[in-house]
């Protein structure tokens, strides 16, 4: 597989208004106060039915062996399909700590569980079967933070980041992981909510930083980019695929 491209209103009572339209007002400003309030805690975001999106991590956040580097990403996503495809570079932490490899690695999450497939050696394995592509909906339930500021630590290589070493403020929702997401014009669901950041703790090296302007949703992808490459039809079991001993950064990829 080759490396992927990266692409309000107000109302003022009359001076002269009589005790009964002054209570219809404090009703109406009541009413106006609670609906306020529930705008502080949106809906979670629901994922689109389809969506593609470049990301970075910084591997040195965590490792203090290692000087300030950025390793490109990205990652697919098919409702309809039931598969999220998720594309590491060269020597990312996932592809390093758990399949051994300093090549460029994907993750499949499919409907027979997560594959790994190792480009440098053309090799894949089923590592967890249980582990499966998040529902559109696997927000549900998650606690709203408030608005954050979301900037990479950058020390170097900010010209590359681009945008991303700006700052950007997000809401953030946590649910074992935090994702957070450019503030939406409306509470809706459906409204694709764009991913700002994903963080894997307590693993920063691993936290997702997300290229905005990469951000493409409801659009057709090829299904070539989401299909098992071939390697991966024996099902071989990966090493130490042990799901019973997985730690909780792999349960939920995004």
């Amino acid at each position: 597989t080759s490396s992927p491209e990266f692409l309000h209103a107000s109302t003022a009572a009359p001076m002269c208004a009589s005790a009964a339209a002054r209570r219809a007002l404090l009703a109406v400003a009541a009413a106006a106060a609670v609906g306020a309030l529930s705008l502080e805690a949106p809906v979670p975001p629901l994922w689109p039915e389809t969506w593609s999106a470049a990301f970075f991590t910084n591997i040195s956040k965590g490792n203090q062996d290692r000087s300030d580097r950025w390793i490109a990403g990205r990652s697919w996503y098919s409702a309809e399909l039931r598969v999220q495809r998720v594309w590491h570079a060269a020597l990312a932490h996932q592809c390093q700590h758990f399949y051994k490899t300093n090549g460029p690695c994907s993750l499949y999450f499919t409907t027979e569980g997560l594959f790994a497939h190792l480009e440098r050696e053309q090799t894949c394995c089923l590592d967890l079967p249980a582990i499966h592509a998040p529902p559109r909906d696997w927000l549900s339930g998650a606690e709203y933070m408030g608005v954050e500021q979301v900037a990479p630590d950058v020390t170097a290589q900010s010209a590359v980041l681009g945008a991303l070493a700006d700052g950007v403020s997000c809401e953030r929702y946590t649910k074992t992981h935090s994702y957070w997401v450019l503030p939406r014009a409306s509470c809706h669901q459906g409204d694709g909510a764009v991913p700002c950041k994903f963080n894997f703790p307590p693993s920063p090296e691993m936290d997702w930083y997300f290229n905005r302007s990469s951000w493409v949703a409801n659009a057709r992808i090829d299904e070539s980019v989401l299909n098992l490459p071939a390697a991966c039809a024996s099902k071989t079991p990966c090493s130490g695929g042990d799901a019973s001993a997985v730690d909780g950064g792999r349960l939920v990829i995004v």
